[in-house]
């Protein structure tokens, strides 16, 4: 009987002694590079070092101090799992450094590993300085380039003071030099995210998100880990308004989702459609024949548009406007900001479109604008004009006319005698700002020649004159182009919104 518990219990003895053999060769088997990331059980902790099994031929070790608390109690105990990164393993000891983040003191040991394993460190943005900020890393002050302290630069008021996590770029072993960066970091962080959204993230979405950054061309927005763009014509249902008239950085906003594109990391974001649609709140009052106030908020060349309510609009057709006067602008019978009375002819709820007419307009401004169009089209070939001196130039005087179009009166028709004193003559019978009678010779588009009455042309110098004028209208600030039909100003008007 002894002797078959003896066996049995040599049996169980070599199974026992096979069983840990084959584990020591699995964890023989088991290799961790510096940089890694590693999961592992703390099997003990002493008053330096934190020791854990991480299924290799030895134990790791992280500082104690790393795992400590405001009040220098340790945050964790034996038979806990943690997490940490390798920062150093040595291939002849078999030694397996770990580090949860690196920062203080261990920064200061562990720099050139840091560089080596990639490990971030812990920093403090203390200044700005040329080209960058200086970070402070444990007992270190090291270099940040403006570039690569986020991936969308903003004031330096928002790093200065912040400690964040950087990855160490250039470090020399005295300690004389040491570059750090932030983004590589941020973009790994956004790539994770969004894989992570790749699934769950679609067109159509409604989520929340917090301002980031405000652009001419629109703001962005974090929608967690990933930033998105919210073109200015998607802020709000007004047009022409700017990005700091509607959100500040920092604000938490409810946006949709509008294109996504994951190959050129692009998502694009409404603000406007998250929010009221004033076409299906407001629309119901603003049905055929009702009469509304509202406000030009554009002329063109095909109509005005006016504002009912912030984002909805309508448009008065030209023909709508001269009152039987034919019109070249809009702007000759109203202007932007004119307040005016409207009645809705037409409503297109498909198109989101409101046709209408004007029932109201500021009759006095409407008697000035008449009164111009009057005087502009005094100007004809034959007619006897006054007008004011607006400036002189060698080759003679522009002339400012009834209505605000500019003639030239080339020096060849201002009866001056020939001679060196011609130009002193000149100045001294038309300084800016004199009154003078002229005859208007020439109306050719934009170009309008005069003389003075009873004075006859001198040879080529009316050649002189063209080149000179032309010259002149060049130089002026040029009016938009004709846009076409009154489909195509509804056209314009959903573009100018998207811009």
């Amino acid at each position: 009987m002894a002797d078959s518990n003896d066996t049995m219990d040599f049996g169980a003895m070599l199974a026992a002694f096979d069983a840990g053999k084959g584990a020591k060769a699995k964890r023989e088997t088991t290799r961790i590079y510096a940089g890694d990331k590693v999961t592992g059980t703390i099997t003990a902790i002493d008053a330096k070092t934190v020791f854990i099994d991480v299924n290799a031929l030895c134990e790791a070790m992280l500082d104690r101090a790393e795992v400590l608390d405001k009040e220098g109690k340790p945050t964790v105990k034996v038979g806990d799992t943690i997490e940490a990164m390798c920062v150093r393993f040595n291939d002849v000891t078999g030694e397996i450094r770990l580090t949860k983040r690196m920062s203080g003191e261990t920064a200061d040991s562990s720099l050139m590993d840091a560089l080596n394993a990639k490990v971030p460190v812990e920093g403090r943005v203390m200044a700005e300085t040329k080209g960058g900020y200086t970070v402070q890393v444990g007992t270190h002050e090291g270099f940040c380039p403006f570039s690569q302290i986020d991936i969308s630069k903003a004031d330096a008021a928002v790093y200065i003071g912040q400690k964040f996590l950087f990855q160490v770029r250039e470090y020399s072993d005295d300690g004389y030099r040491l570059v750090v960066v932030r983004r590589p970091l941020l973009e790994a962080e956004q790539e994770v995210a969004r894989e992570e959204m790749k699934n769950s993230l679609h067109v159509g979405d409604r989520l929340e998100g917090t301002v980031k950054k405000l652009m001419p061309f629109g703001v962005f927005v974090d929608i967690g880990g990933i930033d998105g763009l919210v073109p200015l014509g998607e802020l709000a249902w007004k047009r022409g308004v700017k990005a700091e008239d509607v959100v500040t950085v920092g604000q938490r906003v409810t946006v949709m989702v509008r294109d996504i594109d994951w190959e050129k990391k692009r998502i694009s974001l409404s603000l406007r459609v998250a929010e009221t649609d004033p076409w299906t709140t407001l629309i119901d009052k603003y049905t055929q024949g009702t009469k509304h106030a509202g406000r030009i908020s554009k002329t063109m060349e095909f109509g005005a548009f006016v504002e009912l309510e912030p984002g909805l609009e309508g448009l008065i057709p030209i023909g709508k406007l001269g009152r039987g006067r034919r019109l070249n602008h809009a702007s000759e019978a109203v202007k932007e900001g004119d307040p005016v009375e409207v009645q809705i002819e037409n409503v297109d709820y498909e198109k989101r479109r409101l046709s209408l007419s004007v029932t109201s307009i500021n009759a006095e401004e409407m008697a000035a604008r008449e009164e111009t169009a009057r005087q502009l089209a005094s100007i004809v070939p034959g007619a006897e004009l006054a007008g004011t001196v607006e400036s002189l130039k060698d080759f003679g005087a522009f002339i400012r006319l009834p209505g605000g179009r500019t003639g030239l009166l080339h020096i060849s028709r201002m009866g001056l005698a020939d001679g060196p004193a011609r130009m002193r003559q000149m100045h001294g019978q038309f300084g800016p700002g004199k009154e003078v009678k002229v005859l208007v010779n020439v109306v050719d588009g934009e170009r309008i020649s005069l003389a003075l009455p009873g004075v006859a042309e001198k040879g080529n110098e009316v050649d002189e004159e063209e080149a000179a004028y032309s010259e002149y209208r060049q130089a002026q600030p040029k009016a938009d182009g004709p846009l076409g039909s009154i489909a195509s100003a509804f056209g314009a008007l959903d573009k100018l919104k998207l811009d």
